[in-house]
């Protein structure tokens, strides 16, 4: 089970949360982080309990950064008992640091791909249980696009950063929402920080 009240867990201090105050979440430094990049604490400690919730058997995350996020869902499948997790990381030497601390923590159960989140759902093959996207702001969309295909009935999709602040620089809350209900997705808009929308094939 995952621990995140330890700094050392991770081997990553954590800190007060960052993010920048918005009318639906007025108080972010109530929440936690572990720098100005990697996603909320409490959001990663829902998205493991999401995986132990609804038991995907295979999980795709885009956007990896030093793989932070995605030791939270790794280890929530190894703790099911089950699943594969496949994260996209087109950074050559983030994708190193991501499977230097995977590994590190005896995580076997998660491929991390050097290509952009696009280019890993493109090319998989397998039927999609749990989604979280949380690459680059203006790829969420087309990732979505390329992913909605291949997501189980019922499937679970998490886009970040779907607040109203970055919805201001160009973020995905529109482009999501929309896409959202094209596809007839069901949607739930979480007011974290820097925000988190459920979407439900």
């Amino acid at each position: 089970m995952v621990n995140s009240k330890q700094t050392d867990n991770l081997g990553l201090a954590v800190v007060p949360e960052v993010a920048t105050p918005t009318n639906e979440c007025p108080n972010p430094s109530q929440w936690q982080c572990f720098d100005d990049m990697a996603t909320e604490v409490e959001v990663l400690e829902l998205l493991y309990s999401l995986v132990r919730a609804m038991r995907p058997a295979v999980i795709v995350e885009t956007g990896t950064y030093k793989g932070i996020g995605t030791y939270y869902l790794a280890t929530a499948a190894r703790d099911n008992g089950f699943g594969e997790v496949h994260t996209a990381e087109p950074f050559a030497h983030l994708a190193r640091e991501a499977r230097s601390r995977l590994a590190a923590k005896g995580l076997t159960n998660v491929t991390v791909h050097q290509k952009t989140g696009v280019d890993m759902i493109f090319r998989m093959s397998k039927t999609v249980d749990f989604a979280f996207l949380d690459s680059n702001m203006e790829t969420r969309v087309p990732e979505l696009v390329t992913l909605y295909p291949m997501l189980k009935d019922g499937a679970i999709v998490a886009v970040h950063d779907t607040n109203t602040f970055h919805a201001t620089y160009g973020g995905p809350r529109k482009g999501i929402t929309d896409l959202a209900n094209e596809l007839t997705m069901q949607l739930i808009q979480l007011d974290t920080p820097r925000g988190l929308t459920l979407l439900r094939k």
